[in-house]
């Protein structure tokens, strides 16, 4: 099946959960930036049936859970976006092959899509399982860097491309057997319109009922031990005397519901009582003023064990936000060594050594953060991420 290329392509976007992350925003801001003469697209969602028990497992969000009706957002978001949404039984993908791809054929055939294209690593590996068996081409998203099984990566070699979202993640795959030739990175873009300095109102202090002259420290992200609140914490703890009014913003929520997430979500409380703070430990759950945020912070502390890279880390330096982050996967690619502070991993020493070089110098911190801020909206500039796109797809469908 070809399309004309000159018409609107016409492509089913695969998502494998109803939550909102860094995966979906950062592909809905590619789609809201390519106008719909160019893209039309169609979100295929989980459809949860009896037969198929909970849709849309997988290893992408760091849970094989998932949450409960209220914190499943993505319906909103797509609506919001005036994207069509069309119910996927993604479940069918670990019952028979066969079954998958004719749903998938029904689903091409029904919504005359030209391509699809799923948005996660778990879901690109589903994809390729019956990809041969498909009408039109399928590419792929990887936002992750996992261990993969051979099966795994034969399964993603048979999509017609891929895209890694950093040079790191590419070298990554690459080095695990996927095919060069078919992988191809592709930055997020951020929308500098609605990241962007801007002047602090003071608002969060309040909202915190804290004076105007504490300082605040935030991590923002979903609570899973990949995002290393753990460390967060026990680099508080470090700075407790040193910095007395530096209070500490966690923004995001977990989403798994493992007894061993719950209790890594609550050791991070834990950490702060047993140190004789509690009162500095502020959870703001999921929020959706973060373009207002970002600013209210005196700097973003990201200490991931793992990033391929961090939507969070381009949003936070494109609004001028001093940054302390860890060294690992696509973040030196965001930030330059003179533009935040890198350090290594699971070290809450070296975390807090980066903490303590901000603050103690907040006005070179902040110029720092200036030249960041103009190097991320040139090098991760929205337009071009959704032209790069843009071209990956039209390149599939005329293969």
């Amino acid at each position: 099946m070809s399309a004309d290329v000159s018409s609107p392509l016409r492509i089913g976007f695969l998502f494998e959960y109803l939550t909102v992350n860094g995966g979906e925003n950062s592909l809905l801001a590619i789609l809201r930036a390519c106008h719909r003469v160019e893209i039309q697209p169609v979100a295929l969602i989980p459809e949860v049936l009896p037969s198929d028990g909970e849709a849309g497992t997988g290893s992408d969000q760091n849970s094989a859970s998932h949450p409960s009706d209220s914190s499943r957002p993505l319906r909103k978001v797509l609506q919001a976006a005036g994207i069509d949404m069309v119910g996927c039984r993604v479940g069918l993908s670990r019952q028979s092959p066969q079954l998958w791809a004719e749903h998938l054929q029904q689903l091409i055939a029904r919504h005359d899509l030209h391509l699809l294209h799923a948005n996660s690593l778990s879901m690109s590996r589903k994809l390729g399982t019956v990809a041969d068996l498909l009408p039109v081409p399928a590419t792929g998203h990887l936002r992750d860097m996992m261990r993969l099984s051979s099966t795994a990566i034969a399964a993603l070699n048979r999509l017609q491309a891929l895209i890694a979202v950093s040079d790191a993640t590419r070298q990554f795959h690459m080095a695990q057997g996927m095919n060069p030739d078919r992988l191809q990175r592709i930055y997020n873009g951020i929308d500098a319109e609605q990241f962007s300095p801007r002047l602090r109102t003071g608002s969060l202090r309040q909202e915190l009922n804290l004076p105007q002259e504490a300082l605040l420290a935030g991590i923002v992200g979903q609570i899973c031990l990949r995002k290393a609140h753990d460390i967060f914490a026990q680099a508080a703890v470090w700075l407790q005397k040193e910095f007395p009014r530096l209070h500490y913003v966690v923004i995001g929520e977990r989403y798994s519901t493992k007894p061993e997430s719950i209790d890594f979500d609550r050791q991070i409380s834990a950490c702060f009582q047993a140190a004789g703070m509690p009162e500095r430990l502020h959870r703001l759950g999921r929020r959706h003023d973060l373009p207002t945020l970002y600013p209210e912070l005196d700097l973003l502390v990201h200490p991931a064990r793992q990033e391929p890279l961090g939507r969070v880390l381009l949003e936070a330096g494109a609004c001028g936000i001093p940054v302390v982050a860890t060294s690992v996967g696509g973040t030196p690619e965001i930030f330059r060594p003179e533009e935040a502070s890198l350090v290594p991993p699971d070290d809450p020493v070296q975390l807090a050594d980066g903490i303590r070089s901000i603050l103690l110098d907040l006005p070179t911190a902040r110029q720092r953060a200036r030249h960041a801020c103009t190097s991320i909206l040139e090098r991760f500039s929205l337009a071009t991420a959704a032209h790069s796109h843009r071209q990956l797809w039209r390149s599939a469908v005329r293969r």
